[in-house]
């Protein structure tokens, strides 16, 4: 039984830890509206921020709509890529600003996901 419980305990983390660093056609997507010149907002806390984050980025933590607002600016169009640390705070941020008639605002998921995704993209570029 207790083998039984390490393996499943060995297999969960090691998916866990995979799955930190895939991405998917969300951060494709997202590098692609950046490099339109989409506006970059990581929506983690400063302390996030400040150990690591995108080239360009503003932090404005996902809960301070009214300074999220302020920075994309009167353009309810502006294209915007948010990201966090999984996705979800920038979910719950790309909801309040639709909710406030914001068109062109994208989840772009997880910081670790979006680099791993540019290396990739930068790939395909060159290609």
């Amino acid at each position: 039984m207790k083998k039984l419980t390490f393996n499943i305990i060995l297999l969960a983390s090691f998916m866990l830890l995979t799955s930190c660093t895939q991405f998917g056609p969300e951060q494709t997507q997202a590098w692609d509206k950046i490099d339109k010149g989409a506006l970059i907002l990581d929506v983690r806390t400063k302390q996030e921020f400040e150990e690591g984050h995108l080239a360009h980025a503003i932090n404005i933590e996902y809960e301070n709509i009214p300074k999220l607002v302020k920075r994309i600016g009167k353009n309810k169009e502006r294209s915007v890529v948010l990201y966090c640390r999984s996705g979800r705070r920038a979910g719950v941020a790309l909801n309040e600003l639709t909710k406030r008639g914001y068109t062109n605002i994208y989840n772009g998921g997880g910081l670790k996901a979006m680099k791993a995704a540019k290396k990739e993209h930068e790939k395909a570029k060159m290609q």
